[in-house]
């Protein structure tokens, strides 16, 4: 994968263990040219996608349970996007 930034054109291996979202979860296929994306690398290979987001990132994040299920007076806060 190719990204572009302002400064720099870079190339990134993506893998099974990257994350992948665009609009919910997604394939490299999912994503086109010109998409703006957020990304960040893995830790211990710089040239590998570990989390890359693009289109609109509210829909990456869990569905709270319904209204109809067992209440509770606790506050649903979304979970962070889960590690792969």
């Amino acid at each position: 994968m190719t990204i572009k930034t302002a400064t720099a054109t870079t190339e990134y291996a993506v893998t099974s263990a990257s994350a992948l979202d665009k609009n919910g979860e997604a394939a490299l296929k999912d994503l086109t040219a010109g998409d703006a994306v957020t990304s960040s690398v893995d830790s211990t290979n710089t040239k590998q996608i570990d989390k890359l987001h693009a289109g609109d990132q509210t829909k990456d994040m869990p569905t709270p349970p319904s209204s109809s299920s067992s209440s509770s007076s606790s506050t649903v806060r979304p979970a962070p996007p889960a590690r792969r």
